[in-house]
């Protein structure tokens, strides 16, 4: 018996395959083009007969549908241009910004229901029985007046005019289609062209209350602007002549246009002006001698450039040159005393002492010109201040003045502007102009816009594959089964060891006993998958399960068992289903006369009970009848017994178990197994049936090793297979060569 593993079966798988992958990865897994294809391939039929029918409801209903006709009829929209009351155009300017907004209005006016009254009474459509039919025909009610009677024809007429009248406001031109629609192709064009033609009457209509409404406001505002500006006017000349102030008055508009505006200078303005230019001046000078004095009066009288460039200075050092050469003379041959020496050195004194005056006499004139400068600064700066106080008073003043000058100046402009437009208005009083021009009348149409077959089926066909994809998308949701061998591992946990393609029941026998079919070529997949990562460690008995019947458990058993005595492995296979032994029938078409239950009891030896075929290296131990009590004998460790004397005798013991669901028979034969194999059928198996079984068998402490995935349809995933079945006529052909 193989020993359990206490901490369960996930240790001891990770030493044979690589881990399960990741478990609920949404409703759909992972969303990739193969398995877009799958659902696609899997939900064709419901996708469709849905869009087969949502179409053919489509065509059933557009035959069942009465024709609509279409008449359109077209108009200009032109942006006025003109003059109109104050600070708006005659008509209007639109920018070109404002177009579109303009042209939607004018189609919003157009479906209206003021609109819409306007044409039944212009057609007197609460009479027509096209258009109203049931309602006059079953009359007028009892009781009710006529005047109420013909309200409500004429409000049933329009609501059913406004209801079928469409517009179309083109982004990039000015003309809007009219559009109305109706069962009778004339009226259709009746009420189009009316509708046009009221739409140019409101138009003009309007126009002209526009301009009658502006002359009457505009001589309003004439008449309110004379008066309030010779108010203005009066009260401006008052304040002047109160505060005395000179001058003129504040710019016109001309002079405004020329760079002007503003306050005139008055006489006080003008006078400070003059003063502080005059100070400005006066006050440079006196920098200028200030700066000559500062520089020449620390300096000897004769080194001033005034000195050195004076006529009488000069003459004076020249004589006075000539008085000391004379006297230098003298001194040579006469004494002190002579008579012509004191004479000259008296003359030299005089000339030195009137050399000295005029040289004190240049520098005392450069300081007079310093003091001269400030005194006249000290004066205009006392004379500029009084200006500017002066002035400053008047400008508390003006500032009042100027306000009331511009008052009076804004009513004389706001009067010229309305005499101006009140002339312009007077000119096209009895000139009615419209913006809106009819461009095509709307004629009867020939033929129904709907039903449109077409489109109609376009949309049934859309309909029906957003309801189809709808549908197979919940039945995707709602379904559990497992298809392909990712989903065993992402829904299930289990490790895959193999797949095998789909095969038609009554051909599978000769498909397993192929060697280049695909089934066999899977099963030998699986047969290395095992003798690789199974059987080298020791693990001799297999038992092969699955969760339910018919789930392809045996065929899987004997494809395996006969594949591991082709490599030359010696193999015992069991037949342990006592529910449903068919190892027999596959094996032999006979209903054998000793089998399994003889040997567990020890009526018969092994080799009494083996069936014969022509498989070398491979026996198969079959059941000779179902026992009353299938679970006393898996129970009662008789054949815990048989596979441990046998295993010394074989290379592998194979065991095809019974279904684990609704039986406990299952859990007790994988138990007395190394390992355990679970078949899941593609398709069928649902993820949360076999994560049951999977839970009973390691429950009752089998092992269970991994899943074999048994009747894969690529399709059904959305994938393609033929890249093996191009493979296996290859090794077909190679082997025939």
């Amino acid at each position: 018996m193989a020993q359990s593993d206490p901490a369960g079966s996930a240790p001891f798988l990770d030493s044979y395959l690589a881990a399960p992958g990741r478990t609920g990865r949404g409703l759909f897994g992972e969303i990739t083009f193969a398995s877009i294809r799958g659902i696609l391939w899997r939900q064709r039929y419901v996708l469709v007969i849905v869009t087969a029918l949502t179409a053919l409801l489509a065509l059933i209903l557009t035959l069942l549908m009465t024709p609509v006709y279409e008449a359109q009829t077209t108009i200009r929209y032109d942006p006025p241009s003109g003059a109109t009351v104050t600070g708006e155009d005659l008509e209007r300017y639109v920018s070109a910004n404002e177009v579109g907004a303009v042209m939607r209005t004018i189609a919003e006016v157009a479906e209206s229901r003021t609109m819409a009254l306007a044409v039944v009474e212009d057609l007197g459509l609460e009479d027509n029985e096209a258009l109203l039919g049931d309602m006059l025909r079953d009359g007028q009610p009892v009781g009710k007046s006529d005047e109420a009677w013909l309200a409500e024809r004429r409000g049933a007429a329009a609501a059913i005019v406004q209801g079928g009248v469409s517009t179309d406001v083109p982004y990039d031109s000015r003309v809007i289609t009219l559009a109305f629609r109706s069962t009778d192709p004339q009226l259709a064009a009746s009420i189009a062209n009316s509708l046009s033609e009221n739409l140019l009457r409101q138009d003009v209509a309007r126009s002209l209350e526009t301009n009658a409404f502006a002359r009457e406001f505009l001589e309003e505002q004439i008449a309110d602007t004379r008066i309030r500006l010779q108010e203005a006017e009066r009260e401006a000349i008052d304040f002047a002549r109160r505060n005395a102030i000179i001058g003129p008055g504040i710019a016109t508009g001309e002079d405004s246009d020329s760079g002007e505006a503003g306050t005139a200078p008055t006489l006080t303005a003008s006078n400070l002006a003059r003063v502080n230019q005059a100070y400005g001046e006066a006050r440079a000078d006196r920098i200028r001698a200030q700066e000559r004095w500062q520089a020449v009066s620390g300096l000897p009288a004769a080194q001033l450039p005034e000195v050195q460039q004076n006529a009488q200075v000069q003459a004076l050092a020249a004589q006075l040159a000539t008085l000391r050469a004379r006297e230098a003379q003298l001194r040579q041959r006469y004494l002190d005393d002579y008579p012509d020496l004191r004479e000259v050195v008296a003359e030299i004194a005089e000339t030195e002492e009137r050399k000295a005056r005029a040289e004190a006499d240049i520098r005392r004139s450069i300081r007079s010109a310093y003091e001269v400068a400030q005194r006249q600064e000290a004066a205009l700066g006392r004379e500029l201040e009084r200006s500017a106080n002066s002035a400053l008073a008047e400008q508390d003043e003006r500032v009042q003045y100027n306000l009331l000058e511009r008052d009076a100046q804004a009513l004389r402009f706001q009067l010229s502007n309305l005499l101006d437009r009140y002339n312009q208005i007077a000119s096209a009083a009895n000139l009615g102009t419209s913006t809106i021009s009819r461009i095509d009348p709307a004629i009867a149409p020939g033929g129904p816009v709907e039903p449109n077959l077409l489109r109609n089926l376009l949309a049934g066909l859309v309909a029906g594959i957003g309801l189809a994809v709808g549908l197979a998308l919940l039945r995707e949701i709602f379904d559990d089964r497992i298809r392909s061998a990712q989903d065993v591992e992402q829904k299930v946990g289990l490790p895959i060891i193999g797949q095998t393609p789909y095969v038609d029941p009554a051909s599978i026998a000769d498909a397993v006993e192929d060697r280049f079919s695909p089934v066999s070529e899977a099963y030998s997949a699986i047969r290395a998958t095992l003798d690789f990562n199974v059987l080298k460690e020791g693990h001799k008995v297999i038992s092969i399960t699955s969760g339910e019947s018919g789930e392809g458990k045996t065929t899987t058993a004997i494809a395996l068992a006969r594949r591991f005595a082709m490599v030359g492995r010696k193999v015992l296979l069991i037949d342990t289903d006592m529910r449903r032994p068919r190892l027999a029938r596959l094996f032999s078409g006979t209903k054998p006369e000793t089998g399994l239950l003889a040997v567990l009891y020890g009526r018969a030896a092994l080799a009494e009970a083996l069936l014969p075929h022509d498989q070398t290296g491979l026996d198969v131990l079959p059941i000779e009848r179902i026992p009353d009590n299938p679970v006393e004998v898996l129970s009662s460790g008789l054949l815990a017994e048989l596979i441990a004397a046998q295993r010394e005798h074989y290379d592998l013991i194979l065991l095809d178990s019974s279904p684990v669901l609704g039986i406990a028979d299952a859990p007790l034969i994988s138990r007395h197994a190394d390992v355990t194999l679970l078949v899941i059928e593609a398709n069928r198996a649902a993820s949360g049936r076999t994560r049951a079984s999977i839970r009973r068998l390691r429950e009752g402490g089998a092992r269970v090793v991994g899943g074999v995935l048994s009747k894969f349809r690529a399709l059904d995933v959305g994938e393609d297979y033929s890249y093996q079945y191009q493979y296996y006529r290859y090794g077909e052909g190679g082997n025939a060569r």
